[in-house]
């Protein structure tokens, strides 16, 4: 796994609440990964300022198969989207960034960072499984674990999930799109350099969560009937019905459903629904595109080839359902 270390971000990018998984501002994408040996000799300097580690649990700087968010997908903006808003928002505070795969380039960074004055560390899920955060939070140190939304969300949740039922001391959440709650949370790391423990800064970090998650708004329902059926119904019911699993990868689920549900489960190759959406009818796509842009209360970093291309798989599967006359389909997204 390559890894880079550099001090803080660039200050050129400015810091876009809703665009982080945007691209582009390429200069900064280079500083950020830069490697830095003379700057690691700098960060062992004695200072003031807080000194944070912030290591990216990656696969690498450009997504290399398929995974969240796609194949391809560039993290090096985002990175450095970060890291500037990072050193923008935290003028106290001096970050050394790394990324790392696996958990033996953590333990590496560890290892470093014992003559590296280091005060705690901010670890960023940015792909789903990389087990970085674990051999960070056995340091014992205050640690920082943040989502990067949609990359990183199926690993940071569980893995999440287990710090929480192990009652682990010295980890802080923050999972959040908007950079402002990952500098409030950051900022907390004061608490341990002024003297606190790393069960206060914890604590810190939660209660900023709390009071920076928005109130629920207007909970009124609109009545949405349910007609149940009786036992016997539903089980007939059930065996009428037919799941599609296009790209299989549910080994160990489809044989469950069929036995304990008497669902019928058939298997669709991915050259099937692409075909069916090559063949899809433009013309459709585009009005059902039209109606996505007029009806939507707001649509976001999404173009309108997007919109079309969407509408089009979405024919696509209904196609593919009416062609195998079955009424529910699942999609591995990761095939």
């Amino acid at each position: 796994m390559k890894r880079f270390e550099t001090l803080s971000g660039c200050a050129c990018c400015p810091v876009h609440r809703r665009r982080f998984l945007a691209t582009g501002c390429a200069a900064c994408a280079g500083a950020a990964s830069l490697v830095g040996v003379g700057r690691l000799a700098h960060a062992a300097e004695k200072t003031d300022k807080t000194r944070i580690r912030v290591i990216y649990a990656l696969h690498a700087e450009v997504q290399p198969g398929a995974d969240w968010p796609n194949v391809g997908f560039d993290f090096r903006p985002v990175m450095a989207r970060i890291d500037a808003a990072l050193k923008q928002g935290c003028p106290g505070f001096e970050f050394v960034t790394s990324m790392a795969k696996t958990p033996q380039d953590a333990q590496k960074i560890l290892d470093e960072d014992q003559s590296a004055a280091i005060d705690g560390y901010l670890v960023y899920q940015m792909n789903c499984w990389n087990r970085v955060v674990q051999p960070v939070l056995a340091t014992n140190k205050p640690t920082l674990y943040a989502d990067f939304q949609y990359g990183g969300s199926g690993g940071y949740l569980v893995y999440t999930a287990g710090f929480l039922r192990d009652k682990r001391p010295n980890v802080g959440l923050v999972a959040s799109s908007d950079p402002d709650d990952l500098i409030t949370a950051v900022k907390c790391f004061d608490i341990v350099k002024k003297g606190g423990t790393v069960e206060d800064f914890a604590a810190a970090t939660a209660r900023v969560r709390k009071s920076r998650t928005p109130a629920a708004s207007g909970m009124a329902c609109e009545p949405d009937r349910l007609e149940l059926l009786d036992t016997k119904d539903w089980h007939a019911a059930m065996k009428r019905a037919k799941i599609l699993t296009v790209g299989g990868g549910f080994p160990n689920i489809v044989p469950a459903i069929v036995k304990e549900m008497g669902i019928e489960v058939e298997d669709v190759p991915y050259a099937e629904l692409n075909a069916a959406w090559e063949a899809a009818d433009k013309d459709q796509a585009n009005e059902i595109a039209d109606r996505w842009q007029k009806t939507a209360k707001k649509i976001e970093d999404v173009s309108r080839k997007t919109l079309e291309e969407s509408a089009a798989m979405y024919l696509a599967q209904k196609e593919v359902l009416k062609k195998r006359n079955a009424n529910a389909i699942t999609i591995n997204c990761l095939g």
